[in-house]
């Protein structure tokens, strides 16, 4: 279905997330698939690559995202 959401809207926003210190980093830009061709040789037994030409970064702010604590889950 995503890929699908991405021929149809390029426009994608990722959010990356380090749970040991809260941060966040917020990542927008358009996304492109491709099945062959250059992009798709360095992924050789991928069936797709998803490419993501970023037009913006973000930091985000940390102020409710749980901390992880090793071995508590």
């Amino acid at each position: 279905m995503s890929v699908g959401n991405i021929l149809k809207n390029p426009h994608v926003g990722m959010l990356f997330i380090d749970f040991t210190d809260g941060a966040r980093l917020r990542v927008n830009g358009r996304a492109s698939v491709h099945d062959d061709g250059a992009i798709k040789e360095l992924f050789p037994d991928q069936p797709r690559v998803i490419l993501v030409d970023i037009e913006q970064v973000v930091p985000n702010c940390a102020a409710h995202i749980p901390r992880l604590v090793p071995g508590s889950g």
